[in-house]
């Protein structure tokens, strides 16, 4: 007898031994890699005997059954339990998908493959053959492999992403992304001041050497950032990083606390002529001194408009409400917090075109040992070179 799922039936009509047992083997395919299946069957012959009574009690299945002693009443095959739909239809999505897929199936095929499989199994152990066992857990094999892939790529995922993040806390300023190999922009610093602060800020790498971290910046934008801010604001820093920020006292005091820094200021007027202003020495006195500044070793094109004169002291930090006893009205006047040592417009003056609550025209953003109107500054600061 032939059914639609592949059971054959041979059934001998000899009854000389009075046991109703038959002889079964059973086919599972083993697919090679990049082979079709029917040419890698494996299958066993004699592994049990199993009572013709019992027969009925199996599901459909790729069975085979050899001449076994049976009465010729049996003949019609009445006892034996049809396939299904249902199973029909689950043997053929099973052998289909051994077919299409092989050796280089995905795991989601891979393990739908095996449930189909285990579904399918007998639930007594006694009529589980060992090649169904061998090709399961063969199966299981496969799919647990490829879940032990994808977890070491969650974990090399998971080890980079830890190095990254601990570069970047690591990271004091600009130098140490420029060493890493980053590339002119905008990074997070988590500042040692009192408990780590993040603060992202500009980093220059291109400019002489690179590795500036940018600490003022200054262009010239519809919606400008007002600079004519107090002495908190001025602490911890104000502004957008992406257009006109002051990246904070404190945070300036802290960077240059750590490492020796220098000092770099650049210039551009309304007409794009550009200069510069360098300082091999940089560093900031705590909020108790005022911030005081200290810079030497000038060098550039802008002229030194940090200079002292004769006899003068470093100047200390000032804003409108917090004045210095030197110059007690130069920050309301310049409307604009800086190190004033006499009343003169600097690079943190208000844009021209800037509307003040004062009929006094607005200083504009000046270097004044270069020239005036300027349009674009940017105060940077590195360590020095060891």
């Amino acid at each position: 007898m032939n059914f639609s799922s592949g059971i054959t039936l041979s059934i001998s009509t000899s009854t000389t031994v009075p046991a109703l047992l038959i002889t079964w083997r059973h086919f599972r395919y083993f697919p090679r890699m990049g082979g079709p299946p029917e040419e890698n069957i494996q299958d066993g012959t004699g592994l049990s005997y199993i009572p013709a009574s019992s027969i009925k009690n199996y599901g459909s299945g790729n069975y085979l059954l050899r001449p076994g002693d049976l009465p010729a009443s049996f003949d019609n095959g009445s006892f034996l339990k049809s396939p299904t739909n249902k199973d029909i239809s689950v043997q053929e999505d099973v052998t289909e998908n051994t077919q299409n897929t092989g050796g280089d199936a995905s795991l989601p095929e891979k393990e739908k493959r095996l449930y189909e499989l285990m579904r399918m199994m007998p639930k007594e152990s006694n009529d589980i053959s060992e090649y169904d066992i061998v090709f399961v857990l063969r199966l299981m094999y496969e799919c647990l492999g490829m879940h032990i892939k994808k977890l070491h790529a969650l974990v090399r995922d998971i080890y980079e992403t830890v190095d990254f993040v601990y570069n970047r806390v690591a990271w004091v300023d600009c130098s140490d992304a420029l060493k890493d190999g980053y590339k002119s922009g905008y990074y997070t610093f988590f500042l040692k001041n009192q408990g780590k602060r993040p603060i992202t800020l500009l980093c220059d790498m291109e400019t002489d050497g690179g590795g500036w971290t940018v600490v003022q910046r200054r262009q010239r934008y519809a919606d400008h950032v007002i600079f004519n801010q107090g002495w908190y604001p001025y602490k911890i820093g104000f502004g957008n990083f992406t257009t006109e920020y002051w990246a904070g006292l404190q945070n300036i005091y802290v960077l240059c606390s750590v490492r020796n820094c220098e000092m770099r200021v650049n210039l551009q007027d309304t007409k794009g002529n550009q200069a510069y202003a360098a300082y091999s020495s940089f560093y900031l006195d705590s909020e108790e001194n005022g911030y005081k500044l200290n810079v030497d070793g000038y060098s550039g094109n802008a002229g030194d408009a940090l200079e002292r004169q004769e006899g003068e002291r470093e100047p200390v930090f000032s804003t409108y409400d917090n004045l210095n006893k030197t110059n007690r009205y130069c920050a309301r006047k310049m409307f604009s917090g800086w190190w004033y040592s006499a009343c003169r417009p600097n690079i943190n003056c208000i844009h021209l075109n800037e509307k003040i609550p004062s009929r006094v025209t607005p200083p504009g953003l000046t270097w004044p040992t270069w020239r005036r109107t300027l349009s674009t500054t940017a105060i940077m600061i590195r360590p020095t070179k060891e």
